[in-house]
């Protein structure tokens, strides 16, 4: 990849992941790690993932603890012949850095979580899901409504 297009990309997932900033706590975004820094959530790119997916994360999880390896976001869209546009990439950052804070998939189409990722911003139902779900007591058990 070009450093021009390397420098766009990284911005623009910059910006994704800023969407949420004070939503409710204030994230620290380095786009220029040293090995000396411990990150909590790394971004790599693939060229392609799996079928139409553009985003994805990596986690780790038991019965008692969940833990955000990182996330791979897709340089290309799901049918490889095209770059991704600097307006599609801080969406998706955004929409993987929600599922990140906790989010599951949103069953609203103008929610960032929602599974297309159709929207164009962060809606108030995704900054009070999160602001909600970081307010509940430790050991909490959350589960869907049937």
């Amino acid at each position: 990849m070009a450093p021009a297009r390397a420098r766009e990309l990284q911005g623009a997932v910059a910006r994704g992941i800023q969407y949420w900033q004070r939503r409710p706590f204030e994230l620290a975004i380095d786009t220029h790690p040293t090995p000396s820094v411990e990150v909590d959530i790394e971004i790599s790119w693939g060229e392609g993932l799996s079928g139409s997916q553009i985003g994805l994360i990596h986690t780790k999880s038991s019965l008692d603890q969940f833990e955000v390896l990182g996330i791979t976001l897709a340089t290309l869209s799901p049918n490889l012949k095209y770059g991704r546009t600097p307006e599609e990439v801080p969406l998706t950052a955004a929409h993987e850095m929600g599922h990140a804070l906790g989010l599951p998939h949103s069953d609203s189409h103008r929610d960032v979580v929602y599974p297309t990722n159709t929207t164009r911003s962060l809606t108030p139902c995704d900054f009070r899901t999160v602001e909600a779900l970081y307010r509940l007591p430790d050991g909490a058990r959350i589960r869907r409504s049937p």
